[in-house]
């Protein structure tokens, strides 16, 4: 496996992993540059040729072959944290930390390029929380509401229906409407000046290859006065609720080890 950081473009890799006979990918790491790799255009493969041997990962057209182990090993990793993460500077970077419980990957993919670093095997929490943008915990207390408010409040849903025109006075049959702190706290949050913000998954494949993701994500949100994080949880009710609360590095952890536990085999654990 590897040995130290690797770093190609997503040209790179697409002609590596389609000579390689590797027709599988990770969706994160999806590269794909149309017909003229698949067809061998001369041009291109030596434009990726030329690069991996300035690089070292290839001599000729023989390519290193830790670093396609590498791309077949991030194709269907046994146990993985993925997904995208939203920088400050308004990058937005791809991410799929893998490990079969013996060696580790980190690979992240900006729009042109793919790298790939070795990791401990065990460190998956650790290496992807790592790779968020330092922030203090947002100041505020929990905040849950119906999943429908929430989309409704985050502009997923439709608007409500105006109601109907009257003669004026259906003041006379119509209560005050009630306050929701809950909502008022939501809507505050959401006005609340954006900085980024990102989504972490998890998955993981049992003896057979079968894989099994998290339905729902840890999603966070860095704003100016600190970072929140909101997770869908479930209810009596079959909706979920939404749960937004102050994010701090330690809740992050806690909540990605138990996500990637959730997903990890018995065979496993």
């Amino acid at each position: 496996m590897l040995q130290g950081t690797v770093r190609v473009s997503t040209l790179a890799w697409q002609v590596v992993r389609t000579r390689a006979g590797i027709e599988e990918q990770h969706h994160v790491l999806s590269a794909d540059h149309g017909p003229a790799v698949l067809d061998g255009n001369e041009d291109v493969l030596r434009q990726a040729f030329d690069e991996l041997n300035m690089a070292g990962l290839a001599s000729g057209t023989e390519v290193h072959p830790d670093l396609v182990r590498a791309i077949g090993f991030l194709t269907r990793p046994a146990l993985e944290l993925h997904g995208w993460l939203g920088y400050h500077d308004r990058t937005t970077v791809g991410f799929v930390a893998a490990t079969d419980g013996q060696s580790g990957i980190l690979a992240r993919r900006s729009e042109t390029a793919i790298q790939l670093d070795p990791i401990a095997p065990d460190s998956l929490p650790d290496i992807v929380i790592g790779l968020l943008p330092q922030l203090p915990a947002a100041h505020g207390r929990s905040i849950t509401v119906p999943k429908s408010t929430l989309d409704e409040i985050a502009g997923d849903a439709p608007a409500p229906k105006q109601p109907e025109p009257d003669d004026g006075l259906g003041f006379l049959m119509r209560d005050e409407p009630q306050r929701d702190p809950e909502r008022e706290a939501l809507e505050w949050v959401i006005q609340l000046p954006r900085l980024g913000g990102g989504r972490i998954y998890a998955a993981g494949r049992d003896h057979v290859g079968r894989r099994r993701k998290s339905p729902n994500p840890i999603t966070y949100v860095d704003t100016e006065p600190g970072r929140w994080a909101m997770q869908l949880k479930p209810s009596d009710s079959g909706e979920p609720w939404g749960v937004l609360l102050p994010a701090s590095p330690a809740y992050l952890h806690y909540e990605v080890s138990r996500l990637l536990q959730d997903v990890t085999p018995a065979e496993r654990h």
